[in-house]
């Protein structure tokens, strides 16, 4: 398909909600890349990593996630089938734009939500998606990364703090998070490619939380992008150039071009 008609085809597609195209001024590859942007942040939050990933040839894609302010604003929050969690609203939310985009995928992910969006790589198979960067997660060890977030709040109350994290781990993860992300990670199809990034500085999502939900699958194809210095989500500001050439090598690896 020449390279013409496909930006072509790529405009005509509708997409629902507030979802966006980013179109390649320079399209090499016939993969998009569909951005799953962090707790709190919106479909311009990536906005570095989607003019990477344009600047390198690929289209993209970024959208909205529903609740995305203080989990204890919120209040409970279900799925359309009643299971607790904003993890599992988000779950049928990123679903919706996969099914939106008729074309072969690579996944790009941040932080908590990234859990979501292994549950939706695993429903599908993955068949029709290439491969899965993920940025500062899935992570494990829930409470102890909620409280991190509740003291970052500058509540002074100890008694208090527990109190909301305890509400805010149920609200954002629902019930049986560990058990479902291990299903998810597990039903992944054997030497699929991850690209896991982490900072071993992260005072939210220590790296140690994310090893704990990958450790166990060792028929991933996971490689891991380890930031000496590295915080939460912080990688490409950081580290651009050590960031850009590790994403850039897996996103080739596992790309066709045109």
């Amino acid at each position: 398909m020449a390279t013409k008609t496909l930006i072509k085809d790529f405009t005509n597609v509708p997409l629902p909600g507030d979802a966006t195209w980013h179109l390649s001024e320079n399209l090499k590859y016939e993969e998009v890349v569909i951005f799953v942007h962090h707790f709190g942040g919106d479909r311009k939050t990536p906005t570095p990593h989607i003019r990477l990933v344009n600047e390198l040839g690929f289209h993209a894609v970024s959208f909205s996630m529903s609740f995305n302010e203080s989990p204890l604003v919120n209040g409970l929050v279900f799925n359309s089938e009643m299971q607790l969690g904003l993890i599992t609203r988000w779950q049928e939310e990123i679903e919706t734009i996969f099914n939106a985009v008729p074309y072969k995928k690579i996944a790009y992910t941040f932080s908590s939500p990234s859990a979501s969006a292994a549950s939706v790589l695993a429903r599908r198979g993955a068949r029709d998606v290439n491969a899965w960067i993920c940025d500062g997660g899935p992570f494990l060890d829930t409470f102890t990364n909620t409280l991190r977030y509740v003291e970052q709040v500058k509540i002074k109350n100890k008694l208090l703090q527990w109190g909301l994290s305890a509400l805010g781990t149920l609200i954002y993860f629902g019930l049986d998070y560990k058990e479902n992300l291990y299903k998810s990670l597990e039903k992944l199809p054997q030497d699929f490619p991850v690209l896991s990034i982490r900072g071993w500085q992260d005072p939210l999502v220590p790296y140690s939380a994310i090893e704990k939900a990958f450790s166990p699958h060792k028929h991933l194809d996971l490689e891991v992008l380890a930031l000496t210095e590295g915080t939460h989500l912080d990688g490409l500001k950081k580290y651009p150039d050590e960031y850009r050439k590790r994403v850039e090598v897996f996103l080739r690896t596992h790309s066709k071009q045109l």
